[in-house]
């Protein structure tokens, strides 16, 4: 019998195949096609992106409506085994470092080698750390008193 995993993606757009070359850059894992195992978060994550599309319609003068869309994908764990896949079992420093890296990165070319990436992504509670880290890779000192100097 089959391991079947179900993934769920909740967007703002209608498509009838995944282009992963669509994904926006300097995301936590890449460029890329974003699902969750939980249908809550999708669900969230496409009533946020209906506001935000809204908002920056109505901030240009138009009035623009959006769609907050779920998708739901069925995929048997046996058919993983043939990607390079890469697991983070917790945000600890290794996902910390590759979330900066895709984040910081200017190029247009994928910072990595994975077909797919499992893992937690930054939300409220892990982007004061990376708003932390970020500015140390671009050669900058945090002193004690919170203000950069360059370095």
């Amino acid at each position: 019998m089959a391991d079947i995993i179900t993934l769920y993606h909740g967007t703002i757009y209608e498509f009838d195949l995944i282009d992963v070359t669509k994904g926006k850059g300097n995301k936590d894992f890449g460029r890329g096609f974003y699902t969750s195992r939980d249908i809550r978060h999708a669900e969230r994550l496409a009533i946020r992106n209906k506001s935000i599309e809204e908002e920056r319609s109505a901030f240009r003068g138009v009035k623009k409506s959006a769609t907050p869309w779920l998708y739901t994908y069925e995929l048997d764990r046996d058919e993983l085994l043939a990607l390079n896949v890469k697991e983070f079992a917790a945000p600890d420093r290794e996902w910390m470092r590759f979330v900066v890296l895709n984040r910081e990165s200017k190029s247009k070319i994928q910072q990595h080698k994975y077909d797919i990436v499992i893992g937690s992504t930054a939300n409220d509670n892990t982007r004061a750390a990376i708003q932390t880290v970020l500015p140390l890779t671009r050669g900058e000192i945090l002193t004690c008193s919170g203000s950069r100097e360059g370095g």
